[in-house]
């Protein structure tokens, strides 16, 4: 890992390789967000885990903003701004009236998956007809599936999308913050504050790591308040 220029640069491609820099105080607040705020980007699907409140979002629009920065073009999906009327809008213009009426008229467990389907279209094309070795999928806003969807998205969308990119000799790397267990489960995960990557050997052991991360961010608010 480079050292040197690492305060100067926030995104730096070596031995093939991806390592983006983050401010450890990214608020410029009193307390740190991060522990080490360099990371090296792994290919395939990463999982940002932790409690609510850790920093799993701002990591991933972090990543995604200086990622665009340096050039790239990237896909993305948060279901608080691209779902709701905006996805039952998108279904309309493309004359889907199927499509906008179950999200109108399903659970939110439904409506997210219906909002999923209309990225679906967009992350094919984008990793088949974009023309850049490096491929990059940010995803945020999903709780709330069921165990049966949460696998089959990653089985029959996010492993064939790997599958066709790595044919296309092209590196996808599909970042997606969430708190469903089953998303974590058997996936690589990091660990946004100590950034490390961290798999799970089962559901214990993941609830044992978001009650300890809860409380470095409950250490972090009392620091704030001194």
């Amino acid at each position: 890992m480079y050292k040197k220029d690492i305060k100067e640069l926030e995104l730096k491609e070596q031995d093939g390789s991806i390592y983006i820099r983050l401010p450890e105080n990214y608020y410029e607040d009193e307390w740190k967000l991060y522990k080490n705020g360099i990371f090296e980007l792994k290919e395939g699907l990463t999982i940002l885990v932790g409690c609510n409140g850790y920093g799993k979002t701002t990591t991933l629009y972090a990543f995604k903003n200086i990622i665009k920065k340096a050039g790239y073009k990237t896909i993305s999906f948060d279901n608080y701004h691209d779902g709701g009327n905006r996805s039952i809008g998108d279904a309309l213009f493309n004359n889907d009236i199927s499509l906008a009426a179950n999200i109108m008229a399903g659970s939110e467990g439904e409506g997210i998956l219906s909002n999923l389907s209309i990225i679906a279209v967009k992350f094919g094309t984008y990793v088949r007809n974009t023309d850049q070795d490096k491929l990059f999928v940010f995803i945020d806003g999903i709780d709330g599936l069921s165990i049966n969807i949460i696998n089959n998205l990653k089985k029959d969308l996010f492993n064939l999308a790997l599958k066709d990119a790595k044919k296309l000799n092209k590196k996808l790397y599909i970042f997606i913050s969430a708190n469903d267990y089953e998303f974590a489960n058997g996936e690589q995960c990091l660990d946004v504050y100590n950034n490390e990557y961290i798999t799970f050997k089962d559901y214990e052991e993941y609830k044992k790591f978001i009650l300890k991360t809860d409380k470095i961010k409950l250490k972090r608010y009392k620091e704030e308040d001194k």
